[in-house]
């Protein structure tokens, strides 16, 4: 999806503004039908999309709860539908590619070609498998099909999370009382922040890291290393800069969305990684997916298996290739040996270091455009590392290529450590409150000066997220 940052702010002014000023009975149709037209407002006919699966996941609610000798049937019904749509648009093309390689023959898949992927599929459809499995496990049903589809459809985390679970949502739906200014204006804050981490920094190191992972070979080995960092701290702020922004466009209309981020690269393991980054998807996979499989109690084969099998379907839901499969599986077989043979609990510098380069390893899968090219990244770096060649140059010419100044780089570094600072301070101390007893002026020169900043540095420009794409 496509969203110039000035047109999102006056669709997002204009819905504030009538929601506040309609009685409290009407705002939930009017969120919704606000989050239909966000949906719709690049490609309307997906739109038909979030309805069908919407309407499939209420009534499927409906009739689990009615017919509990059938709910296992209705159950698996649903689920198939939610993820035969979600297949058909995402991975028909995977699965035409690989059975033609295997009965070198044309997939009936082929038409899907002419079709674009529809933003936030991934995501609102593990909200409404997520409902019904709740439902089937026996927690409360939502009867009203406005409430209920307004919990798919919040425009505020629909492209790309936090993936929220009914039980937090629907309740808040029904009451959008009256407006809290505390709250309007820490979610406006947390707007602000999201918009400084992603053009300040994450669209920034983007240009470098682009560049190095168009063309490993021609950088050589220590270049390519620091596009591979640039890519890890990309990711975060961009990713992280989404969240905080869905979170405070949230609190604005009086919605409290679940917290996404914690800190990830301060982790001392990766099962501390994943306790922090993406915490809402993590958190799916551990009670839909790993649960389901049978969990783990004890040190078995079984609980390896789970956890593997687990992370492969998370490489797999972020994408239709090998490469995020086999993202996946690198994460679930270090978290497999971290079963096996215990874990730091104790925040140690060797420690974070070390899950950190775990992580960083793992995204040149994620990153590369396909698994053949994230091979030669790794060669790139094997090579270099092994015959020893350190040819710092080629920063300079990257530099030439990319126009910036080893000034302007500095700044990016000091405004990522700076904001990283800010945020592993959060974690013990409410910024908000603190920032809140600064006196007017100070809050409102950094409020001016941000909004300055980001009106220089890209405003302008469409305020695309890597997430969107899955």
């Amino acid at each position: 999806m496509q969203f110039h940052t000035f047109d999102f702010f006056i669709f997002l002014f204009l819905v504030a503004f009538f929601f506040w000023r309609l009685p409290s009975s009407f705002r939930a149709t009017f969120l919704l039908l606000s989050s239909y037209v966000f949906y719709s407002w690049e490609i309307p006919k997906y739109l038909v999309l979030i309805i069908f699966l919407s309407l499939l996941s209420y009534l499927s609610g409906l009739l689990i709860n009615k017919y509990r000798e059938y709910s296992r049937f209705i159950l698996v019904l649903s689920i198939s539908g939610s993820l035969g749509v979600l297949c058909f648009f995402k991975y028909a093309d995977f699965f035409e590619q690989n059975l033609g390689y295997v009965f070198d023959e044309v997939s009936p898949f082929q038409r899907v070609h002419s079709y674009i992927l529809p933003a936030g599929i991934s995501f609102y459809t593990f909200q409404a498998i997520s409902y019904i499995v709740d439902v089937y496990r026996g927690k409360k049903i939502e009867t009203s099909f406005i409430k209920f589809s307004l919990y798919i459809s919040f425009f505020p985390q629909l492209i790309a999370g936090p993936i929220e679970r009914s039980e937090n949502m629907l309740s808040q739906f029904y009451f959008l009382n009256k407006i809290d200014l505390v709250l309007v204006t820490r979610g406006l804050r947390l707007i602000l922040w999201g918009l400084l981490k992603k053009i300040l920094v994450a669209d920034q190191l983007a240009l470098f890291a682009d560049v190095i992972f168009e063309d490993p070979y021609s950088w050589g080995a220590v270049i390519t290393i620091l596009g591979i960092l640039a890519f890890s701290f990309q990711i975060y702020f961009d990713f992280s800069a989404y969240s905080d922004m869905a979170i405070g466009i949230a609190r604005v209309f009086g919605v409290k969305l679940s917290k996404n981020f914690c800190n990830p690269y301060f982790a001392v393991s990766l099962r501390d990684f994943w306790s922090r980054w993406h915490i809402s998807l993590s958190q799916w996979i551990r009670d839909y997916i790993y649960i389901s499989l049978g969990g783990g109690r004890k040190r078995s084969v079984v609980m390896y298996r789970n956890i593997l099998l687990s992370f492969l379907l998370s490489g797999f839901w972020h994408g239709a290739g090998w490469n995020f499969i086999l993202w996946g599986g690198i994460h679930g077989v270090v978290l497999c040996i971290e079963k096996l043979i215990g874990r730091p609990k104790k925040f140690t510098f060797i420690s974070v270091i070390k899950t950190f380069l775990i992580v960083s390893f793992a995204w040149i899968f994620f990153r590369a455009a396909s698994f053949s090219d994230a091979i030669d990244i790794i060669h790139v770096v094997f090579d270099g590392l092994v015959l020893a060649r350190f040819d710092f140059n080629n920063l300079y010419v990257v530099f030439h290529l990319l126009n910036v100044t080893l000034w302007e780089c500095l700044i990016v570094l000091i405004l990522l450590i700076s904001m990283l600072t800010v945020e592993w301070f959060s974690e013990r101390v409410e910024i908000q409150l603190k920032f809140e007893r600064y006196s007017t002026f100070v809050r409102w020169f950094l409020y001016c000066m941000s909004i300055l900043v980001l009106l220089f540095y890209g405003f302008e420009k469409p305020a695309t997220f890597i997430y969107f794409k899955f």
